[in-house]
């Protein structure tokens, strides 16, 4: 394979169009701090340096795809509700090859063993899974919302046992992504990685036990009504009818205590003798009472919470924030006009989905902050790098390319579901561009040219340079300063390297 060589000057100009040498244009002036962990930087604005006055259909293909290819950016160019058609239809079929990826590392729903080659198989099966369809998968907006309920319903792959049912967990999140939150809510609480994760598999109230608060705790704060504001209300949603309570926390964990796993199949089971009403018998729980049904009343309660008003506003803000811009506010008329459409539609979230599109695709600018850039995340980069110039590799050499990969995500500090908190990483761009992580984007970039030394470039690609290679990789023209960036460039990976630490790539 070619050496990559590129003179500091050709680094630096492509770099610094994005604000990748100095954070403040990519951050809004919020800096993560030297030395912190890349993804713990504070909250920043959106970036501002982003490629602007994006066509209709590049911005709706690059917010909602991973990476997207010319044939989807045409898709979307020529009909935004061609591109939600098609992405939205259940029956897209998968590309074969993409396809035999997933299962040459498929590790099966339940682990055989617990120890530590089991917890690298499952990690490594999550990485591969997460990667192959980010990249190369023709269901792109699955893909983009499967990671969207990954970061809302977390589970942290950086935790034993967890881990080893994470890659199950990934794929029960792809099947409900575009679904009905309601369905994907009660369907979280059911999994093993998730009654494990926030030790509901062992929470009992029979004989005088107190059950375990946690996920009735995480359940209400970061999955359904949201965080309680200091005037009292959920600061997810100004209409909230009624903030949740401490007691609603102990409601909670009682209704849903006896939602456990089986020994040895680690499967659902609800444990009879375990459960007990206990002080949520006759309770009302935000609007809510128990009719004392045992495991039923857990699934209506999901249901319930799911269909809460503030729950309706606190999904829509974060999908705002996801799609749109940074720093959407809780309030913004844009969360009123989600959240209603949430509500009308029963919580699908397809609804949503096609009206956000529609704002961005027609670059609205009545929105909070216009459909402004975002900052790509690192799992977002390297599915964006590997899909725009890398053909899809055979399974043997797919594993070879994992090893690298891996470490330079969690240089990078984002290895799928590996945030340690059930909040799940952050999304807006002051937490991914701090001095520590410029570099690390730029080692990602370099690495990524050259196929990380083992995948080998889309032939479509691979002999591009300049000006075709931007326009052919991005579905936009290039900027007059990476055009001045890639001009006396002539070897095509040096090529790549340059297009990949630039505006054009590294912001959607």
């Amino acid at each position: 394979m070619s050496k990559l060589v590129l003179s500091r000057r050709q680094v630096l100009v492509a770099a610094a169009a994005c604000g990748l040498v100095g954070t403040a244009s990519c951050s809004g002036g919020t800096d993560a701090g030297a030395g912190d962990h890349p993804g713990s930087g504070r909250p920043g604005a959106s970036p501002t340096t982003a490629p602007s006055d994006l066509p209709d259909g590049v911005a709706v293909a690059r917010r909602f795809a991973f990476a997207p290819t010319v044939a989807l950016i045409e898709l979307a160019r020529g009909d935004a509700t061609a591109f939600f058609d098609q992405q939205l239809d259940p029956s897209l079929p998968e590309r074969p090859e993409v396809a035999a990826l997933l299962s040459a590392t498929d590790p099966g729903d339940v682990p055989t063993e617990g120890g530590p080659a089991a917890r690298r198989a499952a990690l490594g099966a999550l990485v591969s899974s997460t990667l192959a369809v980010g990249a190369w998968s023709t269901g792109q907006l699955r893909a983009v919302m499967t990671d969207f309920w990954a970061d809302h319903l977390h589970v942290s792959s950086s935790l034993a046992p967890e881990v080893l049912f994470t890659p199950a967990y990934r794929r029960l999140l792809s099947d409900g992504a575009l679904g009905r939150f309601d369905d994907l809510l009660v369907s979280s609480a059911r999994s093993a990685a998730m009654l494990i994760s926030l030790d509901n598999a062992s929470s009992r109230a029979d004989g005088g036990r107190v059950p375990n608060e946690n996920y009735g705790r995480e359940l209400l704060e970061l999955q359904t009504v949201g965080l309680i504001g200091s005037d009292g209300r959920s600061v997810s949603g100004r209409d909230a009818d009624a903030p949740y309570s401490e007691d609603d926390v102990k409601a909670v964990a009682h209704v849903l205590n006896g939602w456990s796993l089986e020994r040895g199949t680690r499967r659902f089971a609800f444990r009879p003798a375990w459960h007990d009403l206990g002080p949520a018998a006759g309770a009302d729980v935000l609007g809510w009472t128990p009719a004392g049904s045992g495991e039923q009343d857990g699934e209506d309660l999901l249901r319930h919470l799911a269909q809460h008003p503030a729950t309706s506003r606190h999904i829509t803000w974060k999908l705002a924030r996801r799609f749109v811009a940074d720093d959407v506010a809780p309030d913004d008329e844009i969360v009123d006009e989600l959240a209603g459409i949430y509500r009308e539609g029963d919580t699908d979230i397809g609804p949503v989905l096609r009206r956000i599109g529609a704002l961005v695709g027609t670059g609205d600018r009545s929105l909070p902050t216009g459909s402004g850039a975002k900052l790509r995340r690192p799992l977002d980069l390297v599915a964006a790098m590997l899909g725009s110039t890398i053909a899809v590799p055979d399974p043997a050499t797919w594993q070879a390319a994992l090893r690298p990969i891996g470490r330079l995500l969690q240089s990078l500090g984002q290895v799928p579901m590996g945030w340690p908190a059930p909040d799940g990483f952050p999304e807006v761009a002051g937490a991914w561009s701090g001095p520590g992580a410029v570099i690390g984007r730029w080692n990602l970039a370099s690495a990524a040219a050259g196929g990380f030394d083992v995948l080998s470039a889309d032939p479509a690609v691979a002999p591009l340079v300049g000006d075709e290679l931007v326009t052919t990789v991005t579905g936009i023209a290039p900027s007059d300063r990476l055009s001045e960036a890639l001009a006396p460039v002539t070897e095509p990976r040096s090529a790549r390297a340059v297009l990949f630490a630039s505006p054009e790539f590294q912001l959607r």
